[in-house]
């Protein structure tokens, strides 16, 4: 259990307060004991200033012993509880399996009484008090535990819903504070689910009515005689088709639509398809991988994951080259050029991107979608800054062949 808990606060106060009050609630029981012993031997003194042996040995409350083995036995094997001194007498109290035994010893010699116990009232509605404020702390320990308990139950479904569950009720039936809570974050869920149902229909809306004008633009610019508007016309399609592309994958991932088609696939055939997607210069990048390795992955969803680091690298290159090898079950992709300024921790954030000449037009998409995928296979990816690279390295232990 986490020591920031609440269940571990909780339980650490009730536990705190159990000791505290059994502590001292056991100094006060032994503090009666003691009371009760003094008085007890009191009544015993005055038992023999009033008659002597013959009244004592009447007293129903004790036992007189008259055996010396016995009382030594006695002595030299019980606890001492007790030592007082009174006039003519002190008394020693020894506690010996279960029992209290009571020496009284003076000048004229000794003996031994053993107290037929019994708890007197104080003691009787003392030990009733401990037990009914025991099971008291007991009750209410376990009602507010079960008062708190569904907040465990919230995060399990707050837990469903991070992982895209856009489905899942918040409404825990309950009628407190809590309850409350779990009530407010399920209208809030379900307006989220209804904002985010809009946003998803207005963005394939959108991005259907943007894409006929594209495929008529790329059509048209096929037409076009002059070689040098057709390449820039062309490169302005493709940029605006591969931007509505980034948006419905990201769309598609944020509620969750993403799923995977595994197979066994080469790695360098996902590197053709990358580079196919990409529609750039074979030439520009380097590829270092034996053909015999094969990954188990969906073909479609890890080119594209490879299409947009690749495409990073080619943007951020000093050189406009990138290098792609394999080696120690680890695929990277190497570009040269200065660091990247983005902190790794929100490197791979959605809307996160590198400010420069090549990325000017970018969303910042890329990289929140290739850690996606990858995420979704099991792949971990990495960065690190070497020798005036940028590496990325994707762990393929767990999807090799």
């Amino acid at each position: 259990m986490r020591k920031h808990s609440i269940f571990f606060k909780l339980n650490l106060l009730f536990l705190i307060a159990l000791l505290t009050v059994g502590f001292f609630l056991s100094i006060i029981y032994r503090a009666l004991e003691r009371r009760e012993d003094l008085n007890f031997v009191q009544s015993i003194l005055m038992t023999l200033r009033s008659g002597g042996f013959p009244n004592l040995q009447a007293r129903r409350d004790m036992k007189l012993l008259s055996n010396p083995r016995e009382i030594q036995k006695i002595a030299n094997r019980g606890e001492v509880i007790l030592l007082q001194k009174f006039p003519r007498f002190r008394v020693i109290v020894y506690e010996y399996k279960g029992n209290k035994y009571f020496l009284f010893v003076s000048s004229g010699g000794m003996f031994m009484i053993e107290k037929m116990e019994r708890i007197s009232e104080i003691r009787a509605l003392f030990l009733a008090v401990f037990f009914v404020s025991t099971f008291s702390m007991a009750a209410l320990y376990l009602s507010i535990i079960r008062s708190i308990n569904p907040l465990r139950v919230l995060q399990k479904k707050i837990k469903r819903f991070r992982e895209g569950d856009l489905q899942v009720s918040f409404d825990i039936g309950r009628q407190d504070e809590i309850g409350d809570v779990a009530i407010e974050l399920d209208k809030a869920v379900k307006r989220l689910r209804k904002i985010t149902s809009t946003r998803q229909l207005f963005l394939r809306n959108i991005a259907h009515e943007l894409k006929t004008p594209i495929t008529k633009g790329k059509l048209a610019v096929e037409l076009l005689e002059d070689e040098r508007k057709k390449e820039i016309l062309s490169g302005v399609f493709r940029r605006l088709e591969t931007l509505v592309n980034e948006l419905l994958t990201a769309e598609s991932i944020a509620v969750g639509e993403v799923k995977l088609r595994k197979e066994d696939v080469a790695l360098t055939e996902l590197v053709d398809r990358a580079l196919s997607l990409l529609l750039q210069d074979r030439e520009l990048v380097e590829i270092d991988i034996p053909r015999d390795v094969k990954v188990k992955v969906d073909p479609d969803m890890f080119a594209v994951a490879l299409k947009n680091l690749i495409d990073n690298g080619l943007k951020f290159s000093s050189d406009g080259k990138v290098r792609i090898l394999f080696e120690k079950k680890r695929l990277k992709i190497v570009n040269a050029g200065d660091r990247v300024s983005i902190p790794e921790e929100y490197m791979f954030e959605p809307f996160s991107k590198e400010v420069s000449e090549r990325n000017r037009n970018g969303l910042g998409l890329g990289l929140y979608i290739v850690k996606y995928i990858l995420e979704m296979h099991g792949v971990e990816i990495g960065y690190r800054y070497e020798e005036g690279k940028n590496i990325f390295e994707l762990n393929l232990e767990k999807v090799l062949r």
